[in-house]
């Protein structure tokens, strides 16, 4: 939390967390939230925001951001502004910023698709990425993105192989549903323990359920048809439900109590076994809430530990 007399550098380096229940006003659900993260075209849009493009699209209202209080500020109760005309001056100059008593919310995937990004930049040190891009060629841009970024801005190394969420031989199936990776957070911080990083993806391995093997024989380009299809029918919508609950099973197995079918599947049940018993340590039971422990102490002095919680 910040309060009034803190300095404007001493708001740069807090977060600024608050309670859910409690920021604006409560009225933040999930739908909104997910409303607001597929906000794909707005007047600003990160680095590719330009002035221009900004003033055209405020002008033509292709304003599909959300104004929310900054959680720096001690606005950050309110549910929005209460006079909307300096906000939408800021949209239409291209002139919003972080330091605002509130903040412009769009698509985060302007700057980094998966918010792998800024679960580094906390080191966390148990990270899940599910990556729902159309990718149907594999490329693991969205990826190879958050990679690069947080090698350039962060000087945190990630290391995975994602060879087994390749396609393999001419039925084009994948080995399996994820790939593990090691986050080098000592490239960063010497001492400070490594991260994990497990990489989920749509992907079809020929074990699935016959419902969804059938969708795909009828639509070969599923689980990676185009993003411009927004008009889903009931059974392309059910294949895709389907086909994350699977995964989500079929990664997750062993912590269910299940015994694993492949070696990758073991893999991620070993760590997440190990993930499970850390994170429960720092969690009190359901009827209590939540736990904030704060971070954790790390070797490298004055160096951010990374958390014990995914």
């Amino acid at each position: 939390a910040v309060n009034g007399a803190a300095s404007r550098s001493e708001r740069r380096g807090l977060a600024g967390y608050r309670p859910t229940n409690q920021y604006a006003k409560g009225t933040l659900s999930l739908g909104t939230a997910m409303a607001i993260s597929g906000a794909a075209a707005s007047p600003n849009m990160g680095y590719h925001s330009s002035p221009a493009l900004a003033f055209l699209l405020t002008i033509f209202n292709v304003r599909l951001g959300w104004w929310l209080a900054n959680p720096r500020r001690n606005t950050w109760t309110k549910d929005g502004p209460t006079f909307g005309l300096f906000c939408l001056l800021a949209e239409l100059l291209g002139a919003t910023n972080e330091e605002s008593r509130f903040v412009y919310l769009s698509d985060g995937g302007h700057f980094e698709n998966l918010g792998l990004y800024e679960l580094v930049r906390r080191r966390c040190r148990y990270i899940v990425a599910c990556d729902a891009s159309q990718d149907r060629d594999f490329q693991f841009e969205d990826l190879g993105n958050a990679i690069r970024k947080c090698r350039t801005d962060l000087g945190v190394e990630i290391e995975i192989d994602v060879d087994p969420l390749r396609k393999q031989g001419d039925a084009g199936y994948c080995r399996c549903h994820c790939a593990v990776g090691t986050i080098h957070y000592e490239t960063a911080h010497p001492g400070a323990p490594a991260g994990v990083l497990v990489y989920l993806k749509p992907s079809l391995t020929g074990r699935e359920p016959t419902d969804l093997l059938n969708y795909h024989a009828l639509d070969s380009a599923f689980p990676h048809q185009s993003t411009t299809d927004q008009w889903f029918d009931e059974s392309q919508f059910e294949s895709y439900r389907h086909l994350g609950y699977h995964i989500g099973r079929t990664t997750f197995r062993p912590l269910l109590g299940d015994t694993a079918t492949t070696a990758e599947d073991f893999r991620v049940g070993q760590l997440f076994a190990a993930l499970h018993a850390s994170a429960s340590a720092s969690i009190e039971p359901a009827t209590a809430g939540v736990k904030d422990t704060g971070p954790s102490a790390g070797p490298a002095a004055g160096a951010p530990a990374p958390s014990q919680a995914a």
